[in-house]
């Protein structure tokens, strides 16, 4: 996910037309209920089934098999994953260039390397939204956040929490004065903690 990130130009929005390309053309070849297929199929691709799998699907299986064979080879052997696999070897030493392309343009939870005082004191988690070359939406972009990352109340419907605007004072007061966040403590460097001490004291 790094080295995808860290592509530039016209060779990421390249990279992300082709993985949005073939998540449709997987969409196109699936019916909703059959989506266990590819992961199926993707199992089996990565050695993780015993073999003979394919021949234990039926007919009608085992041509969208072979159409996600032919998916996957046209997108995987492409130039431009070719230079992402360059780059992720050259900094890895050693990658099988095998990518479950279905799970790349989506949000996801990141918990950081803990490398500085600032991330220690936030103890939190980064939200990768991996939208940029991308044609979506802001809407589109919304509603694939709430189906990959969003908690749901009992009526299927993702849970927000709206922090109005005129609360904010109080609740960072009430944030330092219960469990001692505050700027100093979430912002450890000198002049976050001199900011504080000047604001407040």
């Amino acid at each position: 996910m790094a080295n995808l990130f860290l592509q530039f130009g016209e060779k990421k929005k390249s990279i992300y037309r082709k993985i949005s390309s073939f998540n449709k053309n997987i969409d196109d070849l699936l019916k909703e209920d059959e989506n266990h297929l590819y992961q199926s199929w993707y199992m089996d691709l990565v050695k993780q089934f015993p073999e003979g799998y394919y021949e234990q699907l039926s007919e009608e299986n085992q041509k969208v098999y072979d159409s996600l064979n032919d998916f996957y080879k046209e997108i995987n052997q492409s130039y431009e994953m070719q230079c992402l696999y360059h780059d992720i070897k050259r900094d890895t030493g050693y990658f099988a260039d095998l990518i479950n392309f279905r799970t790349l343009l989506h949000p996801f939870f990141v918990e950081p390397s803990i490398n500085n005082e600032r991330l220690r004191a936030q103890s939190g988690f980064f939200l990768f939204e991996p939208y940029d070359g991308t044609s979506c939406s802001l809407e589109n972009i919304h509603d694939d956040i709430d189906n990959k990352v969003s908690l749901y109340n009992g009526y299927n419907e993702p849970i927000r929490l709206v922090i109005p605007g005129e609360k904010k004072q109080q609740i960072l007061n009430e944030l330092n004065q219960s469990l001692e966040i505050n700027q100093a403590t979430l912002f450890p460097d000198k002049e976050n903690v001199a900011s504080y001490i000047k604001n407040n004291f």
